[in-house]
């Protein structure tokens, strides 16, 4: 009760107007309230703590009565109350005819002392032979979650949300128990397709994602992070990763730039095959960008991440004008000597970006880009573009675009286009272990190749969602447009005579997946993992690129290609996280690609 209410609780009187004994006497109540109030509270700390008791079972193991235990918790608990009286131990004097005088003197000699027998427990009580020590032992919550539920406390748990029925074999494969509630709190392991981690998880609890796996799917902060590439290992992301930007203010900024000058570029290779399609105005002006671009290159290829204006609004009027007066006129304007041979000109422009930009051969005569929604999957609303006016129209709703160079120059296969799926396995983030699947398939277009028309999804698009959308899908030339990786091997063997992917292809990929993840950093939280799906895309120097990270892959029967490997890679992904730390060396098809070492990691050049 409060002081103020206590004086003041008869109103008709003042306080000053007490008597002294009254006044005595009603201060002395007060402060006895508060030291009820007090008492009061520190009684109720004490009951909380002994009513948490029940979540606790003495095991049926051990041979002391289950009341000591309770006992010695209570007095745990009484000593640390805040009002307990503390007093010192009084040492104990053993007088000279006590009955245990003999036992005190006793103690410290190898005589035995006499001891009553243990009363012998039932059968289904006694302990395994080999124990001869019995351990008190706390039982928690998730103990008494399974005594409820018949489970035996030595057994695993596994929660599965999702369609993952070859996770769960595996799992009831090596006796772990399924608790068949998605919400549960009790589980030693939940795979979920879901990639946020849930909030209520402890630590010890294994979950088949990270924290920051967004830093991967999604698109811009992948392509924001793989730029950090440059300061973290020092390897050019340039070299693995076609140009992307994030269509943002200064994004969409940096992009209409590049665009422009990858416009120039696609103009003088044009120029090299179709002489008189522009005019000597152009062809100068698109020469004169290209010069700036290869300075901008070799910045770029020096780790500085600031871009330069390329191209001037005059500039860009006459490269992209039809009216061959407009240009001549806005061309005389620029007081540029047109007394040049446009032909060595060019070829020796050429010469010198082939040198220097690593994704020179990607920027075909079409200057084609491809846009993605930054957060959606499985082909949805990706378009191409290779006017920057129409691309504008179509990103203006939302900053949530993303657009990446299309690489124009792809390895065909039977007259189609294909990417390549290869899963990673990340089995911790502290310290960083990653696992490469050595099986993966190739995914391929429905139609034939052809980059006259970008508007055909089926030709350019390889995600099995977008081609079983087609009539033509149930009569593709290529069934289920899909092929293992054995089969890619046996067809690279035979046009290339050597085995390309075992000798150039699959190394560089391993190289690529270690240095798109190190840029990454920590993905947070010790006893998480993550399958991811890396989507790669050959070109026709056989050169592989990485095009985007998937979290929570697509692991259904889509095709006789996938049926089998799913099955195997989701088998194998329980050896590495359940099997592996307890010593079993089978990793199945998983091959250890890189674990971080205490060391500071040694700065190098990806290739």
């Amino acid at each position: 009760m409060d002081k103020k209410n206590i004086i003041t609780e008869n109103k008709s009187l003042s306080p000053k107007s007490f008597p002294k004994a009254k006044k005595d006497n009603l201060e002395k109540n007060f402060f006895t309230k508060l030291d009820e109030k007090k008492i009061y509270k520190n009684e109720e700390i004490k009951r909380t703590r002994l009513e948490s008791l029940h979540y606790r079972k003495p095991d049926p193991l051990i041979r002391e009565p289950a009341e000591l235990f309770i006992n010695i918790e209570k007095k745990q608990i009484l000593e640390r109350s805040p009002d307990h009286e503390k007093k010192t131990m009084k040492k104990v004097v053993v007088k000279p005819s006590s009955p245990f005088k003999t036992f005190y003197n006793k103690k410290n000699s190898s005589e035995a002392l006499p001891v009553d027998a243990p009363i012998p427990l039932p059968q289904t009580l006694q302990p395994p032979p080999t124990s001869s020590v019995f351990i008190q032992r706390h039982f928690s919550p998730y103990d008494t979650w399974k005594a409820n539920n018949n489970i035996p406390v030595t057994k695993k748990v596994f929660i599965i949300n999702g369609n993952y029925p070859d996770v769960r074999k595996a799992l009831l494969q090596r006796g772990w128990i399924e608790n068949s509630d998605n919400e549960s709190i009790y589980f030693d392991l939940k795979w979920a397709r879901n990639a946020r981690v849930p909030q209520n998880m402890l630590e010890w609890q294994l979950y088949n994602h990270f924290p920051r796996n967004f830093e991967l799917s999604v698109k811009w902060q992948l392509y924001d992070n793989i730029k950090m590439t440059n300061k973290v290992t020092r390897a050019n992301y340039l070299t693995f990763m076609p140009r992307s930007f994030r269509l943002d203010a200064k994004g969409f900024e940096d992009f209409s730039e590049t665009f422009k000058a990858n416009y120039c570029v696609s103009i003088l290779k044009t120029f090299m095959q179709h002489p008189n399609k522009y005019l000597p105005d152009q062809i100068v002006i698109a020469n004169t960008v290209c010069k700036r671009w290869i300075q901008e290159i070799e910045k770029q290829n020096s780790f500085e991440e600031s871009l330069s204006s390329l191209v001037m609004n005059v500039e860009w009027k006459i490269l992209t004008s039809k009216d061959a007066n407009e240009i001549k006129s806005s061309f005389a304007r620029m007081m540029i000597n047109l007394n040049q041979d446009a032909y060595s000109m060019t070829l020796k422009t050429l010469e010198k970006l082939e040198e220097v930009d690593t994704q020179y051969y990607l920027n075909g005569s079409k200057n084609i880009w491809i846009v993605k929604a930054g957060r959606k999957s499985r082909g949805r609303d990706i378009a191409l573009f290779n006017d920057i006016n129409q691309l504008r129209m179509h990103t203006s709703t939302s900053n949530s675009w993303v657009v990446q160079k299309y690489i124009e120059n792809p390895l065909i296969i039977s007259n189609r286009k294909f990417d390549i799926r290869q899963w990673v396995l990340i089995s911790s983030s502290d310290p960083l272990t990653i696992w490469i699947y050595k099986k993966s398939y190739l995914r391929f277009s429905l139609e034939n190749y052809s980059d006259d028309n970008i508007a055909n999804p089926y030709i350019h698009l390889t995600n099995n969602s977008i081609s079983k959308k087609s009539k033509k899908f149930s009569s593709s030339e290529i069934k289920g447009c899909m092929w293992s990786i054995e089969q890619f091997q046996e067809y690279l063997k035979a046009e290339k005579k050597i085995d390309v992917w075992n000798a150039q292809i699959f190394p560089a990929i391993k190289k690529i997946v270690k240095y798109s993840l190190l840029a990454i950093g920590n993905l947070g939280r010790k006893n998480s993992f993550e399958i991811l799906g890396y989507d790669f895309m050959i070109d026709d120097k056989l050169k592989p690129w990485l095009l985007e990270i998937n979290s929570s892959p697509a692991m259904d029967y889509s095709t006789n290609v996938t049926e089998i490997l799913v099955k195997e890679v989701l088998e194998d992904a329980i050896k590495v996280i359940v099997d592996y730390p307890s010593g079993v060396q089978d990793t199945g098809n998983f091959e250890l690609c890189y674990k971080a070492k205490n060391f500071p990691f040694r700065r190098t050049t990806l290739f």
